[in-house]
């Protein structure tokens, strides 16, 4: 006997040879970077006081020109209303209204450049610089502090993950991790110690891609992963560099371990095997400097003023409820309830039994943010960032399923 009781779920996913548009920017200058809040507004960085911001999820774009015009090389949003837009020289840009306005205010006189920025929360965010600085925030970017100055060669970017885990890459081998919220610093160990390294993409604590210069006597760098905090790289180098050549990853984006962009010079690869094949999927008159995500479109901005993006396609995947027929599993949708909702650090789940079960948590992207044996009925959510996350409860003892969702806060 079969219930006819369905759940959709939608999540996100990639399809093959997707499409790429161009989008006339507003303004012909060199663009650096990009974010969205979660309500549909977007700003992006350029050179000679340029913001460029949209409110209508990328629809349109207005150019705005700010003085002391810098080359404004970061931005980020903390929370739908804060954004910060990092420049150069100790300088930056911040709006309190989601983008629509920016006023200047100088982060600190020993900063230099602020090559890239990363809220944890809504309030706790970071900043690195070309001298090896780290600068904190604990007000969405209403005061600065350097934080530590971990190495001596300048930095590129930074991920958080989480609210205590930071990490950082530069150039030289550099790339480091924090997991007291930028207090103290420990060096991580990659298969290629010389390489440049520009951009990094984690999904938790725990794993994430690094991306940086290839290195001719090695035959590594462009490319390495690791699932265990970084105590241990795989590198990845030589299925890019078959699709790439020579080069350096400026930007990357995954949606989840299997599929991902990077951005090499004019081109953006494409992997949905987890790296072991890539393509070319956009290739763009001039260099590409960032990629950023927005629900369901993919962005690439660079020189030139170039703004272009693809459709990463939804998907729904529906789950039944039907009973156990000859040991055959039974999936449950929606039958249990969760506590706190939103959770900040521990959500609690009432089971029909206290058996020993496998839990599984998706981000609204359908990637996979926990996988563990669920422990007492509860699990710990504080490592994850704000949003709304489907979860999914696999009973040991007659394999049924049941699905929740929750709010991160």
């Amino acid at each position: 006997m079969k219930h006819l009781f369905t759940l959709l779920i939608t999540l996100l996913f990639t399809g093959l040879n997707a499409q790429w548009t161009s989008i006339s920017s507003p303004a012909n200058v060199s663009l650096f970077a990009l974010d969205f809040n979660k309500l549909g507004a977007g700003v992006i960085s350029g050179t000679n006081g340029h913001i460029i911001s949209t409110v209508d999820s990328g629809k349109t774009w207005k150019d705005s020109i700010y003085t002391p015009a810098y080359q404004n090389k970061s931005v980020k949003y903390a929370g739908n209303n804060n954004v910060v837009v990092g420049a150069e020289v100790g300088h930056n840009f911040r709006s309190v209204n989601a983008g629509a306005g920016f006023a200047h205010q100088t982060v600190i006189s020993s900063f230099g450049d602020m090559e890239a920025l990363s809220f944890a929360d809504d309030t706790l965010g970071f900043g690195v610089d070309n001298g090896c600085n780290v600068v904190r925030t604990t007000n969405a970017g209403g005061a600065w502090a350097v934080a530590a100055t971990p190495c001596s060669d300048g930095l590129n970017n930074l991920a958080t993950p989480s609210g205590n885990t930071v990490y950082i890459c530069g150039n030289a081998g550099n790339v480091w991790k924090s997991t007291t919220k930028g207090n103290t610093w420990n060096q991580l160990t990659l298969p290629e110690a010389t390489s440049d390294y520009f951009s990094l993409f984690f999904f938790n604590d725990s794993t994430g891609f690094v991306g940086g210069t290839y290195v001719a006597s090695s035959k590594k760098g462009m490319l390495c992963r690791t699932t265990n905090g970084g105590t241990t790289f795989t590198d990845m180098t030589d299925s890019l560099y078959a699709a790439a050549g020579n080069g350096k990853v400026t930007a990357m984006h995954w949606l989840n371990m299997d599929t991902g962009y990077v951005a090499i010079a004019k081109k953006v690869y494409k992997t949905t095997d987890g790296g072991m094949t890539w393509i070319a999927d956009h290739t763009s008159s001039d260099n590409i400097n960032n990629l950023g995500v927005f629900y369901n479109k993919l962005y690439a901005v660079g020189f030139s003023g170039q703004i272009a993006y693809t459709a990463i396609p939804v998907k729904t995947v529906v789950i039944e409820d039907t009973t156990v027929i000859n040991n055959v599993a039974d999936v449950k949708p929606l039958n249990i309830t969760t506590y706190p909702n939103p959770a900040a650090d521990v959500l609690h789940l009432r089971l029909p039994s206290n058996d020993a079960a496998q839990i599984q948590v998706y981000n609204i992207l359908g990637a996979t943010v926990l996988n563990e044996q669920l422990q007492g009925n509860s699990i710990q959510v504080s490592n994850l960032k704000a949003g709304i996350y489907i979860g999914s409860v696999t009973m040991a003892n007659n394999k049924s399923r049941y699905t929740f969702r929750f709010t991160k806060q």
